[in-house]
C-alpha cells in the first residue's frame, strides 16, 4: 500500500513537471509576429496609462524581433521620448521609423521636425517638415505641417546673441577668489566681501550634424569690491572659448560630450601702492569632457506674476584636484552645491544664485568653506 502511494505521488509530480515544460515549450516557440505584437499591445497600455518606463521596456522587447510591426515599434518608442522631451534620442528612433515603412514615413518626418524645432534648428527642422508635406500621406498632418513651415519662414535663426548684466555679489572667503584655479596654492582667510559686478558676453551658437552645437564665446567680466582695502581681490577678466557639446545615449542614460578650448586672460585688482592692473594669469586651458552629473531642474510656465517663466536648477558637483608643482603632494576633493533661480521677462531676466563649497585637502591648511551669494539683472540682445 505504501509502495502504491509512492507510485502515484510519483506519477503526479511527473506530469505536473511535464505540464509545466510544455508550456513553457509552447511560448517558447510562439510565432515571433505574434510576440511583438503583443508586446506593442502591452507598450500602448503603459503608454494610455503614462507609465513611460514600463512602455518602453515593452517597445524595447517588441525591436527585438523582426517583422512589418517594426517601424511601428520604432515610431511609438520615439514618441515616447519626445513626450519626455528627449530630443536626441526621439530622433534616432524617428529615423529607422521613417526608412523601414511609408506607412509611418510622415508621421516621422513631422515629429523629427518638431524635435529640431524644440532644439532651435530652423534649417534641420524645415527640411523634416518639407519632407512630411511632401509624403501627404494625412492631409490633416500636411496642413498642420504647412503651418509650421509658415511659421518657420517668420522666424530668424538667431546666431548671434549678446548678454548684460549688472550683479550684486557678496563672499564670504574672498580670498579664493573665482581665478584660484589658476594657483596652486591660494591663501586661505575668511575674509567677507560685497562687490559689484559687470558682464558682457557676445556669443556666436549653430549647429553641427544632427545633433551637436558649436559656440563661441567671448566674457568681459569686472567685480569691484565695495570695501577699498579689498581693491587688491578686485577682478578685471576676459574670456574666449570654443565649445563643441555632443549628446549621445548608452543604454538607458543620456550623456553628452564636451570639447572646449579656453583662453583666460585675468588681471587683479588695484594695489595699495600701484593704481594699474596687475596680471594674476594667462591660462589656456584646451580639455574634453564627459559629464554626467545629477541634476534637479524645475520650470513653471504657468502663473501670475512670480512663476511666470520662472526656473529654478539645484546641481550638485564633485571635482578630485591634484596639484603636481606643490611640494607636499597636494590633493583636493572640492564639493561644490548649487541652488539657482531666474525668472524671464521677454529679453529681460532676474537671477539669484547661492552656492556653497567645501574643500578637503590633504594639505590641512588649503581646506576651506566658502559661501557665495549674487543677484543680477540680465538683458538679452
Amino acid at each position: 500500500m505504501i509502495f502504491m502511494n509512492i507510485v502515484f505521488r510519483g506519477a503526479h509530480i511527473f506530469w505536473i513537471l511535464l505540464s509545466i515544460f510544455s508550456s513553457s515549450l509552447c511560448f517558447s516557440l510562439e510565432n515571433p509576429a505574434k510576440t511583438m505584437e503583443r508586446h506593442l499591445k502591452e507598450g500602448d497600455q503603459f503608454y494610455k496609462e503614462k507609465n513611460y518606463n514600463r512602455a518602453i521596456e515593452s517597445y524595447s522587447l517588441a525591436l527585438q524581433y523582426t517583422g512589418e510591426l517594426k517601424p511601428e515599434a520604432y515610431f511609438k518608442m520615439g514618441l515616447i521620448h519626445y513626450d519626455l522631451g528627449k530630443w536626441d534620442r526621439a530622433i534616432t528612433y524617428f529615423d529607422p521609423s521613417y526608412e523601414l515603412s511609408q506607412k509611418f514615413a510622415q508621421q516621422a518626418q513631422y515629429f523629427k521636425g518638431l524635435c529640431y524645432y524644440a532644439k532651435r534648428y530652423k534649417s534641420l527642422s524645415k527640411e523634416s517638415f518639407l519632407l512630411a508635406k511632401k509624403i501627404n500621406t494625412f492631409p490633416v498632418l500636411t496642413q498642420t505641417t504647412e503651418s509650421f513651415l509658415k511659421r518657420l519662414d517668420s522666424i530668424k535663426e538667431k546666431k548671434w546673441s549678446l548678454i548684460t548684466s549688472l550683479g550684486y555679489g557678496y563672499d564670504s572667503n574672498l580670498t579664493i577668489e573665482t581665478t584660484s584655479g589658476i594657483v596652486s596654492d591660494p591663501l586661505v582667510s575668511d575674509e567677507v566681501s560685497q562687490s559689484n559686478s559687470l558682464l558682457l558676453q557676445p556669443s556666436y551658437q549653430v549647429p553641427s550634424g544632427k545633433f551637436s552645437l558649436f559656440t563661441a564665446d567671448y566674457r568681459f567680466y569686472t567685480a569691484i569690491n565695495w570695501n577699498r582695502g579689498q581693491r587688491g581681490y578686485d577682478l578685471y577678466q576676459q574670456q574666449l572659448s570654443f565649445t563643441l557639446k555632443s549628446p549621445f545615449c548608452w543604454g538607458s542614460r543620456d550623456f553628452q560630450t564636451t570639447s572646449k578650448f579656453l583662453a583666460d586672460f585675468s588681471f587683479s585688482g588695484q594695489k595699495e601702492d600701484n593704481s594699474d592692473w596687475v596680471m594674476i594669469g594667462q591660462h589656456y586651458d584646451p580639455s574634453f569632457t564627459l559629464s554626467y552629473a545629477p541634476s534637479a531642474l524645475w520650470e513653471w510656465e504657468f502663473g501670475f506674476p512670480f512663476f511666470f517663466k520662472t526656473h529654478f536648477q539645484s546641481q550638485p558637483t564633485w571635482t578630485f584636484k591634484k596639484f603636481p608643482d606643490n611640494l607636499d603632494g597636494r590633493k583636493d576633493i572640492e564639493q561644490i552645491y548649487t541652488l539657482s533661480l531666474l525668472k524671464l521677462l521677454n529679453s529681460y531676466g532676474v537671477s539669484f544664485s547661492t552656492t556653497y563649497v567645501k574643500n578637503d585637502s590633504t594639505v590641512a591648511r588649503y581646506d576651506y568653506k566658502r559661501t557665495l551669494l549674487s543677484l543680477a539683472l540680465a538683458r538679452t540682445f
